[in-house]
């Protein structure tokens, strides 16, 4: 009879390998991935990229897909980010975020070939060893840095209190510094508003006579008068008693589209209202 299709039944692949080409070294939402075009499918997240030599390279992660079907790029995460996180993991509970503690320059319309600093994070031994505002991070630890994913690859297998070399270019001068590098603390920013958001300690709660609330520390744009130290303790009628929920609440009110209300507490201690439409 004529040829037909043959029928794999379910477990023969079980322990199958696929082979590829590294095509780019890549970040992503400003994490390092190692791209290639590998078969890789859906559950097999976690398996292993090896080389030639069957070293492993990296762990697989994630494909591009439109269909959820694998169609011909796949990422994997580098096998040293992924052995110190599970180092961190076995350590102390929890993954290690290392940073040197500065905020960036964000503006587009400024070409520069680096990172641009704007300012220091609280506890940052970047400014006590030398770094400015202005300057421009060219290098870590001799490997140049163009944008700030470069950066943050660069950073990415590191933890607090290990040092760096950080080159900055200072009015066409470069120099190197050695950095402590710090904890990365975890931030509270409403993307949709362009505001950073913190937690009330017990003296502010006690100073303003409320039980919770979120204060404002940062705004990323001013279209108006600065809102930096007023308080968020309503959003459309419901009780806000952390940064979390104003960040996750404006930005998913913001995203369905609706109409928001936000009741705050100036640094006067008065009540003041906005209404966004």
């Amino acid at each position: 009879g004529s040829p037909g299709a043959a029928i794999v039944e379910k477990g023969y692949l079980e322990n199958s390998i696929t082979g590829g080409l590294v095509s780019s070294v890549r970040f992503v939402d400003e994490q390092l991935f190692i791209q290639t075009d590998a078969a890789v499918y859906p559950g097999n997240s976690g398996g292993a990229l090896v080389n030639t030599r069957g070293e492993l390279v990296g762990i697989n992660t994630a494909i591009s897909s439109r269909t959820g079907s694998y169609i011909g790029y796949s990422f994997a995460v580098p096998s040293n980010i992924a052995r110190k996180i599970v180092d961190d993991l076995l350590e102390y509970g929890t993954v290690q975020e290392a940073i040197i503690g500065f905020i960036p320059v964000r503006d587009e319309s400024e070409e520069i070939a680096g990172v641009k600093i704007s300012s220091f994070s609280e506890g940052s031994f970047a400014q006590k060893a030398g770094l400015e505002e202005g300057d421009v991070i060219v290098k870590i630890n001799d490997i140049n840095i163009s944008k700030f994913s470069d950066l943050t690859g660069q950073l990415a297998a590191k933890r607090p209190g290990e040092t760096v070399d950080v080159t900055v270019d200072r009015n066409g001068e470069k120099l190197t510094k050695n950095i402590t590098l710090i904890k990365r603390i975890k931030q509270f920013i409403s993307r949709s508003f362009g505001l950073e958001f913190k937690n009330l300690d017990q003296k502010e709660m006690e100073k303003y006579r409320i039980k919770g609330g979120a204060k404002i520390v940062r705004e990323f744009s001013t279209g108006g008068g600065s809102l930096v130290g007023y308080i968020i303790t309503t959003i459309n009628d419901q009780k806000i008693n952390n940064a979390e929920e104003a960040m996750k609440t404006l930005d998913r009110l913001s995203n369905l589209g609706y109409r928001i209300r936000i009741e705050m507490v100036n640094p006067d201690g008065e009540i003041e209202r906005y209404l966004q439409r």
